[in-house]
């Protein structure tokens, strides 16, 4: 058996521990990857003396990288999107998309790709239009205003609106005042407020 030293001090008198390291991955889920550490008892160094925890935990990564695209494809799936006309308008050749699903190992551009088409959809739409910046501005603030208009709810009765979204912390209240018939300008007496609502949080999934 290899006699383990010390790097700091060259003493051969360590301790060794098995630690639980978590690996997180956006849209791949998690993984408690087994990782081992090394202290030295006479100068109190500590690490991964051997190096052994490299390889394990870059395989947990790859693995995690390759569940994040096969879930982001298949919710791509799930809402229809046909595969063929995202891989024309962004000019990849055929079955693209179908490799990288079945793929053990995704590059990292392939995974940054996905995951800015996961979170932005309407860039395939940017792409369509070949990248034309009024048309990418176009598409984009129609977006946002379809998902801002999507969000809010309105109370006739209380007289103010309301967005809501799991994807916020913090919901905004707009509440309306209007004129009071004692005030001398007519004017001044209307307008809107905003108002952060941190009593109510919405907790992510």
């Amino acid at each position: 058996m290899e006699e383990i030293i010390c790097p700091a001090c060259g003493d051969n008198d360590l301790g060794k521990k098995i630690l639980i390291k978590q690996i997180n991955e956006p849209y791949g889920g998690i993984k408690h990857v087994e990782t081992i550490s090394y202290t030295c008892n006479l100068c109190g160094f500590s690490g991964d003396i051997l190096k052994e925890n490299e390889k394990s935990l870059q395989l947990a990564i790859d693995e995690l990288k390759a569940q994040a695209v096969k879930n982001i494809l298949g919710m791509f799936q799930k809402n229809h999107y046909n595969f063929s006309a995202i891989e024309r308008a962004l000019e990849i050749p055929q079955r693209s998309l179908s490799k990288w699903k079945s793929s053990s190992k995704p590059s990292a551009a392939v995974v940054a790709l996905l995951k800015y088409l996961h979170l932005f959809p309407w860039l395939i739409e940017v792409a369509e239009q070949k990248y034309d910046f009024k048309k990418a501005q176009q598409i984009h603030m129609t977006d946002a205003l379809s998902q801002f208009v999507s969000q809010m709810t309105f109370n006739e009765e209380t007289r103010w609106a309301e967005t809501t979204t799991t994807f916020e912390v913090l919901r905004m209240r707009i509440t309306q005042t209007f004129e009071s018939e004692s005030q001398e300008d007519p004017d001044d007496g209307f307008g809107f407020s905003l108002v952060s609502r941190n009593d109510e949080c919405l907790a992510l999934e």
